[in-house]
């Protein structure tokens, strides 16, 4: 940059993450009619050099107000193409003499790479029968995926999540719902419990302790009606549904009451270390998110004065996150805090997206009601049968190593009460603490070996 860029200064722009995105970019943020809250333009400052993934989304922006000056360089792995070149050696024309009196669709593909009509390469058509060069030099890439007008599924949407990992859907809520759930947590404060502070040693995001109202499912009638008119809300299951498929499930719903002064939540999950029941996936065209977790907003959420906070794309990256992300202390310019109104929902992968909070710095309590849903494939949330109560009497006489094969799907979560099959000196040995799980066959039966 051979000039200052400050923000709003226009120029180069760029979609963050859009690198690995599995969807194709909507025409409206492409050509500027919408921008999605995706653009952003780098500030910059004379003498910074910006590297950026030719493959990103980019664009520029016309200048505010004097232009500015940025030297640009493009550079390619040494076998690629970019572009010719203006020098006298890209106008010759390198094919055999023999290329003179061939068909059209043979010579165009005689070219040779960085001479005269490689680049861009002529495009052949064919019907099965005959192949020719078309006229028009649109690029041809046949796909087996064909968009299904009747999925229900909006493309601004689908692209949005599957390049960030989260989702805001405004306004699912009137004002009367909105009001009538506040009230009822208004009436219930007594019943908040004042957790652990969770900012993780951050020094920016300290705190207090988060304060959290359990519970809001099992309220007696009428009071449990707005939040359980939450839980299988028509625009919550279409989304779901497209998100990671049917046969979703939750366990209840909790509501943040955060004040001022409450610690943030130190970034956390992007699937570290990788669980198949926190991930991600895209295959055929379809998204796969086990876990995806819906909060509900009850209050606006302004920009820079806490909540949730996420790094948009860290759902694909393939590197462990820096300390500096996890406590929010050196955010490196990727932690995203998103703007909500009361009424908004907000959805995002939970376990497969970097994601957490930062400090309340509001004077207004936060309230966002939180409900977790998980994929039928997978338990995340815990709860585990017993062994006994699926299998009955089969299990009773069953080593530790066979009863450890026989429990339900559980959360395999970050401490020993999971057990873990070992060979050592060629036996299987089942490799857990069992004091802490009830369901151990040693402390089912105790005495047994």
């Amino acid at each position: 940059m051979l000039e200052n860029v400050e923000e709003n200064d226009g120029g180069l722009v760029v979609v963050q993450a859009s690198h690995k995105s599995n969807v194709e970019t909507p025409a409206d943020l492409a050509n500027g009619d919408d921008e999605m809250g995706l653009v952003r333009q780098p500030v910059l400052k004379a003498g910074d050099l910006f590297l950026l993934a030719e493959s990103t989304v980019q664009g520029l922006r016309p200048w505010a107000s004097q232009p500015r000056r940025l030297l640009t360089y493009w550079y390619a792995g040494r076998s690629m193409i970019q572009t010719n070149g203006p020098g006298p050696g890209a106008d010759i024309d390198d094919r055999p003499d023999w290329a003179a009196t061939a068909p059209p669709e043979q010579r165009a593909v005689l070219h040779k790479p960085g001479h005269k009509g490689s680049n861009p390469a002529p495009v052949l058509n064919t019907d099965g029968h005959k192949t020719w060069v078309e006229d028009s030099g649109e690029i041809r890439h046949p796909s087996i995926y064909i968009r299904d007008p009747d999925s229900e599924i909006d493309e601004k949407e689908f692209y949005f999540w599957d390049l960030n990992g989260y989702l805001v859907l405004p306004g699912v809520m009137d004002e009367a719902w909105v009001a009538q759930a506040n009230d009822i947590v208004d009436t219930h404060q007594d019943r908040v419990q004042v957790g652990n502070e969770l900012a993780g040693g951050s020094v920016s995001q300290a705190g207090t302790g988060r304060p959290l109202l359990p519970g809001l499912l099992d309220l007696p009638d009428p009071e449990n009606e707005p939040f359980r008119r939450m839980i299988a809300h028509p625009d919550i299951v279409k989304r779901l549904t497209w998100m990671g498929a049917s046969g979703f499930r939750t366990g209840g719903a909790s509501v943040f009451c955060a004040v001022e002064g409450t610690s943030g939540h130190s970034l956390h999950d992007g699937n570290e270390p990788m669980s198949p029941s926190r991930g991600y996936h895209f295959k055929n065209g379809r998204s796969f998110a086990e876990t995806v977790t819906v909060t509900w907003q009850l209050r606006d959420v302004k920009p820079g004065l806490g909540g949730f906070a996420a790094v948009p794309g860290s759902h694909k990256t393939h590197y462990p996150m820096p300390p500096g992300i996890r406590t929010c202390d050196d955010q490196m310019g990727l932690v995203v805090q998103p703007v909500m109104k009361a009424g908004d929902v907000l959805f995002f992968m939970d376990g497969g997206m970097t994601h957490g909070a930062l400090a309340w710095r509001n004077p207004v309590p936060r309230r966002g009601v939180l409900i977790k849903y998980q994929s039928k494939n997978s338990n995340w949330g815990g709860g585990v049968i017993d062994p006994k109560d699926r299998w009955g009497d089969m299990v009773e006489d069953m080593t530790e190593e066979q009863f450890a094969v026989m429990r339900g799907p559980e959360r395999d979560a970050r401490d020993r009460t999971i057990p873990r099959l070992v060979v050592k000196d060629g036996k299987v040995c089942a490799s857990y603490d069992p004091e802490g799980d009830k369901y151990a066959a040693s402390y089912r039966k105790p005495g047994k070996a």
